[in-house]
């Protein structure tokens, strides 16, 4: 989800799987929908606002970006692929402005880019791992979260290093946000875990969800987080309980009907001026 001009765009994808759906986005003016794009290869998984332009990265086409031109129109501005030993950079999981570059985390693997708005740059471009989860700023730093709870961090977008290893046996790090000036993490295992930026990044253990925490959002007051099944085809399991809970700084409440929102709430977005938040559930 991105906020782009005072309406709301969510990007989707038509099917569970990477590569049996077609990648759309969709617009939301405060009271309609309106389809804005069609055929974005496979899946739409990630829209930022960069240099005020909206971007659109989809998957299994290679990494690719669009920019978008109003209307229906959108233009194709990175279209990486690059396969001297094997099939990698197969697509854009995540974006976020870093430092005024846009870093792009891979689908399949611990891959990570940048790109100036004309050059692309694999910046971290070693076959490891699976998957750049979520990007997230914190103290300066970038940070990355992927495949079973490996942590990556960059103090400029240019230069990666990986900051823990597969040493933890709670999954992958769906989802990370900054909340109270303190770095939070959502687990597969459904752990939520808390880091003030010293010590071991795992930080300390908040509470546990019946599901895997797969996204966060916070409005400086509180912090909101989603449990269930990735429907994009990255997670263990294409089902789940999506929920919603609150958490206070203090205490943890479930503030919707337990597994109201089909199979996982994907993504949570509080869009400024409207005051709500706004989850998003694939339904099978």
């Amino acid at each position: 989800m991105a906020e782009y001009r005072g309406e709301l765009y969510v990007g989707t994808t038509s099917e569970f799987g990477m590569m049996s759906g077609v990648g759309r986005v969709w617009k939301f003016d405060g009271s309609k929908w309106e389809l804005v794009g069609d055929g974005l290869d496979h899946n739409v998984n990630a829209l930022v606002v960069y240099k005020g332009k909206l971007y659109a990265g989809t998957s299994l086409n290679g990494t690719r970006v669009y920019r978008y031109e109003g209307g229906k129109r959108w233009t194709l501005v990175v279209d990486y692929h690059w396969y001297p030993w094997g099939n990698n950079w197969y697509g854009v999981r995540c974006m976020r402005e870093f430092k005024g570059n846009l870093i792009i985390g891979d689908t399949f693997w611990d891959l990570i880019a940048l790109w100036n708005g004309k050059e692309f740059y694999p910046v971290q471009p070693y076959e490891t791992g699976s998957c750049i989860y979520d990007l997230e700023e914190y103290r300066g730093r970038l940070f990355g979260s992927a495949y079973r709870g490996r942590i990556w961090v960059s103090e400029d977008g240019w230069n990666w290093s990986l900051m823990c290893d597969f040493d933890y046996g709670k999954g992958n790090i769906w989802e990370m946000e900054v909340f109270r000036g303190k770095l939070y993490m959502g687990y597969q295992s459904g752990e939520l875990r808390v880091w003030d930026g010293e010590g071991d990044v795992r930080g300390e253990l908040v509470y546990t969800a019946p599901a895997p925490i797969i996204s966060m959002e916070s409005d400086g007051v509180s912090l909101y987080f989603g449990t269930g099944g990735d429907a994009a085809g990255f997670g263990e399991a294409r089902e789940g309980l999506a929920s919603v809970y609150r958490y206070d700084g203090e205490k943890v409440e479930l503030i919707s009907e337990e597994d109201q929102f089909g199979s996982g709430v994907q993504v949570l977005y509080r869009m400024e001026g409207w005051k709500d938040l706004h989850p998003t559930a694939h339904r099978t």
